[in-house]
C-alpha cells in the first residue's frame, strides 16, 4: 500500500495541488476553499496529514504514526488527535465542507459533510 501511496502522491504532485471536494492543498501548505477563497497556512505534519487522507479517503492511525510522525507502533501518543483537532479547527474557519472523522477502531476517514 505504501508503493501505491507514493505512486499517487508523485502524480498529484505534478498537478501542484491536492484536490478533495471543496477544498485543496497547494505544495506550499495553503489549504484553499476553491468557493468562497478563504484560505489557511498548515503546518508540514498538518499537511502530511491532509495529503494523505485526501488520496486514501480512510487511513489507519497507526500509519499516520509511523508515516506522518515517525513514531514506532508501541509508543503510546495522543498527537495523532491532537493534529486532527487543529486540521478541524482550520478546516472550520475556511467553511469548509467536509469532516474528519476520527474513530474507535483505529482509523481517520474524511468525508462531505452533512
Amino acid at each position: 500500500n505504501y508503493a501505491k501511496f507514493e505512486n499517487t502522491i508523485w502524480s498529484s504532485i505534478k498537478f501542484n495541488k491536492f484536490i478533495y471536494m471543496d477544498l485543496s492543498l497547494s505544495m506550499e501548505n495553503i489549504l484553499h476553499n476553491r468557493n468562497n477563497n478563504k484560505k489557511i497556512y498548515l503546518t508540514e505534519t498538518e499537511s502530511n496529514i491532509i495529503k494523505l487522507l485526501f488520496v486514501e479517503k480512510i487511513v489507519n492511525k497507526e500509519n499516520l504514526k509511523l508515516k506522518i510522525l515517525n513514531l514506532q507502533p508501541n509508543i503510546e501518543t495522543k498527537s495523532i488527535e491532537s493534529h486532527l483537532s487543529r486540521i478541524r479547527k482550520k478546516i472550520s474557519e475556511i467553511d469548509g465542507k467536509i469532516e474528519i472523522i476520527s474513530t474507535e477502531s483505529k482509523f481517520v476517514e474524511v468525508r462531505a459533510a452533512n
